[in-house]
Parts: C-alpha cells; sequence; structure tokens
C-alpha cells in the first residue's frame, strides 16, 4: 500500500469537484495525507466554503497528530454545514481524542440532537460527564444510551457507575448484575465484578459482596481496587485481621493510590492502631494535597488518641476542602464534645443537619449534647433517632412499638438496648412505668448477667435473658425511651435509692474476706470496656492512682474485672486486694459493694451499681465526661449518693486523685 506520497502535481486537481473529494477521502483511507491535504487546499482555495474539504482536511489532520488544526479544520465543518451529523461526530471526537472535555461535551450533545438514536455517542457523552462529576446528568445520559441499546453491557457498566456514585445503589447493582448478564459482556469481567462488589456492601449485603470481590481477584489477581473493596467488606464482617491483609494487598500493588493509603489508614485506626494509620493518611495527603476524606479520617484518628488540638487542625483543613459535607461537620462536633465543648458541639451538629436534615447519627448525637448541657426536652426527643442508627439493634419484635398509650392489661416489653450501665441506670422507670401504662404484664428483657439482680426491683416483672425465647406481646419499647414518655427534666429525675439490692445471703461471707480493722474498706475500678472507642478517655493509668494506694489508713478493695494478669500482679504487690476473683455476677458485684464503705470508679457499670444501691460511690472522671454526669458538677442528680471528681486538664488524672486523697482525709478517714 503506498505511504503518504509528497507529490503534489496537478494530477492531484484535476477532475470534477465530487471527483477530487472522493479522490481525497480515498488518500486518506490509504494513509496518504499530504496528498490528501493538497487537493482540500486546492479546493479550499477555489471555495473557501467547502464544508466537505474542511471535513476531509481535518482527518488528515488528526491522522498526523496534529490536534489543533485537526480541530480547527473540523470546526470550520461545523460552522458551515452545522446540521451536517458526521461533521459534527467528527469534532466531537477530536475534542473528546485531546482532552478538551467541556468543548467535546457541547459537540456530543449538538450531534445527539441531530442523531438521537446513536447509542454509542449517547454513551461517550455519558462518559464525559461521568469524569467531569457531573453525576447526575451522567445517569440521565447513560440511562438514555441503555434505552437505544439494552444489551449492550458496557453501557449499563458505566450507568451502574454513575449510580453508585449518586448513592442510588440498589439500581446501580441491579445494572451491574444486567451487565455481566448481557451476551456482550467480556468473558471474566474482573473490572464489573468489583464494582457490584463495592455496589453490594453499600447494600449491606455484604456476603456478596466478599464472594464477588473474590471473583474479581480470582479472575485478575493483580486488580489492587479489588483487594481493597473485599478488605472494607471483611471489615464490615468483623473480621479485622483477613481485611487488614486485604487492604495492605491493595496498598503494595498500588502504593500510590491515595484512596486504598486512606482505606487501610481508616482500619488500623478502627483497630487501635494510631500510630501505624497517621502515616498513611499523611502519605495520602501528600499523593491529593487538600483531600478532605483523609484530613477527616485523620483528625478522627487523632481525636482517638486524644490529641485533640492537631485532630482540630485537620478537621478545619477537611471544611475548607469541603465546607458543604455533613460527615465533617458532624465529627467535628464529636471532638468538640471530646474537648468539653458542648454548645459548641450543638452550632457544629446543627449545622451538619441543615445539610443532612434526617440523618440520625447527627440528631442521636444533638441529642446526647443537648442531654449534656441539661436541655432534656430537646435532648430526650432527639436521642430517640438513635433507634434509627445503624448500630441499634434490629430486633425484628411482632408487637407495635409502645408510644405512651395506656394498654388496658395488655402485655408490655421493654428491652435492654445498651451497656450494663445504662440498664442499672434507667432500669429505675420501671415501676413508674408499671403505674402508668395500665399493663396486665410487663415483660423485662436484659443482658443475662443481669437477671437475678433485676429481680429486686420493686414491683412484679417477668424478667427475661436476652437470647431466651419471649412471650407474647402487645407493644414494645427500649428501656432508654423512657424518660421521653415520662418528660423527665432535671427537677424531676426518680432519683430515690436505693432502687435495686443485693441478695444479701453472702453478706457474711464478703465480711470475712476482709482484715479485722477500723479502716475505711473501700472497693476499686479503674477501667472500663476496653473495646469502647472513648475507653482511653476513661480508664484511668495505674501509675495514677498511686497517691491512692500509698495511703496507709485505708483497706483497697479490688472490683476490676478482666483486669489482666500483669495489672492484677501489680495492683496486689501495693497492697490491694483483689476480689474480683470471687465475682461471677452482678449479684456478687452488689455482695461485694454492700460490705464495702465506699466505692471509687472510673465511669462503670460497677459505679452506676452502686449508686442504684444507695452506697457512696466516688467517680474518676475524664475533662469531658459522658452526657448522663451533666457540667460542672460534684453530685449527680440520678444518683443521691455518689460524688463526680472531674480532671482540670485533658488526661491529668494525676491532680484528680490527689484532690480526692484530700476529700478522703477530710471526709472518710477518723
Amino acid at each position: 500500500m503506498a505511504k503518504d506520497s509528497e507529490r503534489g502535481d496537478s494530477d492531484h486537481i484535476i477532475g470534477t469537484l465530487g471527483e477530487l473529494l472522493q479522490r481525497a477521502a480515498h488518500h486518506v483511507n490509504e494513509g496518504q495525507f499530504s496528498a490528501a491535504a493538497t487537493i482540500c487546499d486546492a479546493i479550499i482555495a477555489n471555495d473557501p466554503k467547502n464544508a466537505e474539504a474542511y471535513h476531509i482536511l481535518g482527518h488528515t489532520r488528526a491522522r498526523t497528530r496534529n490536534n489543533d488544526r485537526a480541530i480547527g479544520c473540523f470546526m470550520r465543518a461545523v460552522t458551515l454545514a452545522p446540521t451536517n451529523p458526521k461533521f459534527c461526530r467528527s469534532f466531537a471526537e477530536s475534542l473528546e481524542n485531546s482532552g478538551r472535555v467541556e468543548q467535546a461535551m457541547h459537540a456530543w450533545s449538538q450531534y445527539i440532537t441531530l442523531t438521537p438514536d446513536d447509542a454509542d455517542a449517547t454513551r461517550r457523552l455519558g462518559s464525559l460527564q461521568l469524569r467531569q462529576g457531573e453525576l447526575q446528568q451522567a445517569a440521565v445520559t447513560f440511562r438514555q444510551a441503555v434505552d437505544l441499546a439494552p444489551e449492550d453491557a458496557f453501557t449499563r457498566y458505566y450507568l451502574g457507575l454513575a449510580l453508585y456514585r449518586t448513592a442510588q445503589y440498589l439500581d446501580a447493582a441491579g445494572q451491574f448484575q444486567t451487565a455481566l448478564s448481557c451476551e456482550t459482556a467480556p468473558n471474566n469481567w474482573a473490572e464489573c465484578h468489583n464494582a457490584l462488589s463495592a455496589t453490594l456492601r453499600e447494600c449491606h449485603r455484604v456476603g456478596d459482596a466478599i464472594a464477588h470481590a473474590r471473583q474479581a481477584i480470582a479472575i485478575s489477581p493483580e486488580l489492587a481496587s479489588a483487594h481493597n473493596n473485599l478488605g472494607l467488606a471483611l471489615l464490615d464482617e468483623n473480621d479485622v485481621s483477613d481485611a487488614l491483609a486485604s487492604l495492605q494487598t491493595a496498598v503494595r500493588l498500588r502504593p500510590d493510590d491515595p484512596e486504598t493509603l486512606n482505606n487501610l489508614g481508616v482500619v488500623l485506626a478502627e483497630t487501635g492502631h494510631i500510630d501505624a494509620a497517621e502515616p498513611h493518611f499523611q502519605r495520602a495527603l501528600t499523593l491529593r494535597p487538600g483531600w478532605a476524606d483523609a484530613h477527616l479520617n485523620l483528625a478522627n484518628a487523632l481525636r482517638q488518641a486524644e490529641q485533640l488540638e492537631a485532630a482540630m487542625a485537620h478537621y478545619r483543613a477537611a471544611l475548607d476542602a469541603s465546607p458543604d459535607d455533613f460527615r465533617i461537620h458532624g465529627s467535628l462536633a464529636l471532638a468538640l464534645q471530646n474537648l468539653d465543648q458542648p454548645e459548641n458541639a450543638i452550632k457544629s451538629y446543627e449545622r451538619a443537619l441543615a445539610l443532612a436534615p434526617d440523618n440520625p447519627e447527627l440528631l442521636k448525637g444533638l441529642g446526647i449534647a443537648q442531654l449534656w448541657i441539661g436541655n432534656f426536652q430537646d435532648g430526650w426527643r432527639n436521642y430517640e433517632w438513635r433507634r434509627h442508627c445503624r448500630d441499634f439493634p434490629r430486633r425484628g419484635f411482632q408487637s407495635p412499638q409502645w408510644n405512651g398509650e395506656r394498654l388496658n392489661g395488655g402485655r408490655l416489653l421493654v428491652h435492654a438496648e445498651q451497656g450494663f450501665g445504662d440498664t442499672l441506670q434507667f432500669c429505675r422507670y420501671l415501676p413508674m412505668l408499671a403505674e402508668h401504662c395500665g399493663a396486665g404484664e410487663i415483660i423485662f428483657e436484659c443482658q443475662r448477667p443481669l437477671v437475678d439482680l433485676m429481680r429486686s426491683l420493686a414491683g412484679h416483672y417477668t424478667i427475661v435473658a436476652r437470647g431466651d425465647t419471649l412471650p407474647p406481646a402487645d407493644a414494645h419499647v427500649a428501656l432508654m425511651s423512657l424518660p421521653m414518655f415520662f418528660k423527665t427534666e432535671l427537677d424531676t429525675i426518680p432519683a430515690t435509692v436505693p432502687y435495686l439490692a443485693a441478695p444479701g445471703e453472702k453478706a457474711t461471707l464478703w465480711r470475712g474476706r476482709q482484715k479485722v480493722s477500723d479502716k475505711p474498706k473501700i472497693g476499686l475500678v479503674w477501667a472500663g470496656n476496653p473495646l469502647r472507642q472513648d475507653d482511653r478517655m476513661r480508664s484511668c493509668p495505674l501509675e495514677s492512682l498511686m497517691p491512692l494506694l500509698k495511703h496507709r489508713d485505708i483497706e483497697l478493695f479490688s472490683l476490676q474485672m478482666d483486669a489482666g494478669r500483669a495489672d492484677a500482679r501489680w495492683i496486689a504487690e501495693r497492697g490491694v486486694t483483689d476480689w474480683s476473683k470471687y465475682i461471677s455476677s452482678f449479684t456478687d458485684t452488689a455482695e461485694a459493694i454492700s460490705a464495702l464503705d465506699l466505692i471509687v470508679s472510673v465511669d462503670t457499670a460497677t459505679a452506676h451499681l452502686a449508686g442504684a444501691l444507695g452506697k457512696p460511690v466516688w467517680v474518676l472522671l475524664g475533662k469531658a465526661a459522658d452526657w448522663r454526669y451533666l457540667r460542672d458538677r460534684s453530685d449527680s442528680p440520678w444518683y443521691p449518693s455518689m460524688t463526680l471528681f472531674r480532671q482540670d486538664q485533658h488526661g491529668h488524672w494525676e491532680e484528680m486523685i490527689h484532690r480526692l486523697c484530700k476529700r478522703l482525709s477530710a471526709d472518710i478517714l477518723p
């Protein structure tokens, strides 16, 4: 085949106009671009408004990679013949190929106006809109393309991508599944399986998401994004070790991908490896400066590590990058709560809710902040939104939700929903409920370790351990919804204690475990649940207790459960008697508390139990304590026998322990 002859003699320009245009087009097809250009130049010199000549000349420029001149030729052709579909398509293709996306989108739109049945052109326009982030419009365009070519797998795939990125996950999953079943779908289409995996995870079909991610990896083991999606889905299944391994593989395959680095950082942070997580977030920000998501996740990790000032800097950077992201405002609100600034936290929640008005996590957070400052009226109402949050257990009760109406002898199921401390604090409402609701029977479902203790409540209830078969009921209500139904305010908290009682059967046994002396007997709990994200802010380091442990005028008894061998040995070496080894239930704990003079505890279920028993209890609180302890108070309206000791600064346990020892000497010791 002849290649790009440089001859420009008159043989090339002899003939009718139609013959010359046909000959020029033939030269382009044969790769003889100079010959084609010579003919087109001659035609244009004679007829400057010949659109076809400009069109053919544009192709010669495009084929010789002279994109700017090609675009100029196609533009001239379209200007001269704006209704010619062929010219418009060539113009759109040249703009797209040269990366002029906005202009290409306009040109494709013009072409589609002329040829609305061209599925390929419609899909290409949608792809450009997707690339530009015009997600809603891209979805509309891809739907038009699917209507034109319903069996085209790639069109459905791209529609799925647009729907996924606009959070239309169910529809997106359907498009990916249909794409995989199309006859035009490639064999072993790893990318589509991978996209379907990510979408199914958002639909909470985690098992299916894992299966499709693994199928994508089986097809294409080096597909980093599939390892990434598998890791995220495994994390949803609480398979932390495999999730971490998958994300580490993803980072190894694509070490410069900020998304994967960010996700690995999130997993490391959520598993408590804050120091290991931070470099991954920093690397992601180096690769994508100003990326709001990485700033946000790094800020959350730093907040979890109690590096609150550093966290605030990254929250501000995230807001600078994305001021309308409700997640950032909501996370900032949590940090402000940790900084003991609930009023500012409320403002951040309100900004977040202006962007996401019905978000249950935000409304729950707002409710907690309002309760914290004593605004119970709004707080209880907003706290009800917790029942719509992801982490609220979906029980599937057959009976309807109780909304405060009288039941006229019907059965009411009350179910504990959160931790032991919450059940111990709010079970006080059951006697009030029995008087108010008119139920013939109240069934109280609670955690199994609390069942025996709950039988000491005033009144008659059917106590059922969580997990056991529930009797039928006419309505159900969550335990922590009761304060809202009773319109509880600070001055109407039902604070009569004790409302629980130790059985008393082992009182002599517990007293026999004490040394015979006149020294005050004090129970000690220094740590909470290590699985709680905020445990570092609630638990007191053992070393900080030294002023109390050195006190020679008291006897200390450890009620700390699951202390660990090292901590138990450390505390025993300093003269503390270990009573935890005798405790196997909350009734045992109640018996132990009753045998002591005072309980000193961080914010734990033991502190709530002591308060419910009416036993003097001194609670050690971090700078930003839980909402139920309110602010700037040394007493608790929930427990008359409770005294609160608060940190003056974040993490300053020692100063607080010194204050406690002074109070001990003044109030407890003879």
